[in-house]
């Protein structure tokens, strides 16, 4: 493992891995779920869940008209177990007057075809689940993963950083409803500018709203686990 410049801790892959697109689904007018072919149908990309995956590509820069090599790094949506592909759900950040150039990576992923392809460079995260409650975090004095149990585990998850905590969104939120009912977790879902027939919540996260939702403190550090994803 090591730690990239922006402070990600990072295992590099010995070759990098090419992905082929195979096709995307539509979830919103910016949002999509992207579809990857992995090299070897029979094998998983060997991540944890909760690790992402860094990714390359060689991107055209409009100003200076050369190819430059960018990274960024996705969660992906598909299961650690699933075989032969990976499923990346991307919001896709266009230009505007605020952001003249929008999300270059993201852009270059919407407009690859069938059968074009993108490199996997590495395996990265600060937080691995191992399953049955039990953990992998990072140490930020050591940088090395330790092992630690939770009872109880909040999730707050905003905008695209939605993906590490079950890969989901308002968009996903069926799924999430589902998992309510047999009772494997309690969901929220908070909207900033809902329409008229919204009846939950509204808004920005507050305070009050952590207090109420959230799992308590506890003089027991391992009962509690209180995880933040958003845009970065």
């Amino acid at each position: 493992m090591q730690v990239n410049p922006d402070g990600r801790l990072i295992r590099k892959l010995k070759e990098p891995l090419q992905i082929s697109l195979l096709g995307k689904e539509e979830l919103a007018t910016d949002t999509f779920v992207y579809r990857f072919e992995l090299p070897d149908i029979q094998k998983t990309l060997g991540h944890s869940t909760c690790q992402y995956l860094e990714f390359e590509a060689e991107i055209l820069n409009r100003e200076t008209k050369q190819k430059e090599k960018f990274m960024r790094y996705y969660h992906p949506m598909s299961k650690v177990i699933d075989a032969g592909y990976v499923d990346l759900l991307i919001k896709i950040y266009l230009r505007n007057f605020k952001h003249p150039t929008g999300g270059l990576f993201s852009q270059y992923i919407d407009q690859m075809t069938e059968g074009s392809t993108l490199k996997i460079t590495g395996i990265g995260g600060d937080i691995e689940y191992l399953g049955h409650s039990n953990f992998l975090i990072r140490n930020k004095e050591t940088q090395q993963m330790e092992k630690k149990r939770f009872k109880n585990v909040g999730m707050i998850a905003g905008g695209s950083g939605i993906t590490p905590m079950f890969q989901y969104d308002i968009i996903l939120d069926e799924d999430l409803t589902e998992y309510e009912k047999i009772g494997k977790l309690y969901y929220f879902p908070i909207v900033q500018a809902p329409d008229e027939n919204w009846q939950l919540g509204s808004g920005k996260i507050t305070s009050g709203m952590i207090e109420s939702f959230m799992p308590p403190k506890s003089n027991n550090y391992q009962q509690s686990l209180n995880l933040l994803s958003r845009q970065r």
